[in-house]
């Protein structure tokens, strides 16, 4: 019994470590959806684990029963994410090419949203570029900077006309969408991000951000 219940508590402790990774990608809608079947999905396991009467038999019936909810969570998972694509605000992905044609000839800025600390590595070689982070560095990993979309609106006002990049191009989509949300008309995210720009030999510089939060 005591065997069966560590299981129990250690696969439970992954599925809110996996939950609590995603997090930081899901829309807020998508969030609170999965965060209920998690919920519901840990409840059954916890139940089946109870229910079970032959000590013989418990632990390799709970297996099985989580076994079984990891793959309804990460099914519904794929499910929102494409749901959810396609029900925010359509972004806009251009080459890295077409992003420093804009950047260079047109009146876009250069969003950032890599860390501090990457920024600060290299970053795309105009002085004007902003470097908002959408997500954070912590002692526990990667976290959502809850104030990203705060933080963007100190610095640009709804009008304003942004490239949004980040290290491959994940990021800044997540953040283009929150961003075209919000109200922001004129954003583009910039496919491939950094590495990418590195790759076409594009222009890079290698110094403090002008703008640090």
């Amino acid at each position: 019994k005591s065997n069966s219940t560590a299981l129990w508590a250690h696969k439970e402790t992954n599925h809110l470590l996996l939950h609590e990774s995603l997090f930081c990608y899901l829309t807020p809608s998508a969030n609170s959806f999965f965060n209920k079947i998690l919920s519901i999905s840990n409840s059954q396991s916890h139940v089946a684990m109870n229910t079970r009467t032959s000590s013989g038999s418990e632990i390799l019936n709970t297996r099985i029963e989580i076994k079984h909810s990891w793959i309804h969570i990460i099914c519904l998972l794929l499910l929102l994410l494409i749901s959810y694509s396609r029900s925010e605000s359509q972004i806009i992905t251009i080459d890295v090419h077409k992003a420093n044609d804009l950047l260079r000839n047109g009146d876009y800025r250069y969003l950032d949203v890599r860390t501090v600390e990457e920024f600060e590595k290299g970053h795309t070689d105009f002085d004007d570029a902003l470097n908002i982070p959408y997500m954070l560095d912590t002692s526990k990993g990667r976290v959502k900077n809850t104030n990203f979309m705060e933080q963007v609106l100190l610095l640009c006002s709804k009008d304003d006309h942004l490239v949004v990049g980040c290290q491959s191009g994940i990021r800044s989509a997540y953040a283009t969408t929150i961003l075209l949300d919000a109200g922001l008309k004129h954003v583009y995210n910039m496919g491939g991000g950094y590495l990418a720009w590195v790759e076409k030999g594009l222009p890079v510089a290698n110094k403090t951000p002008k703008v640090e939060l």
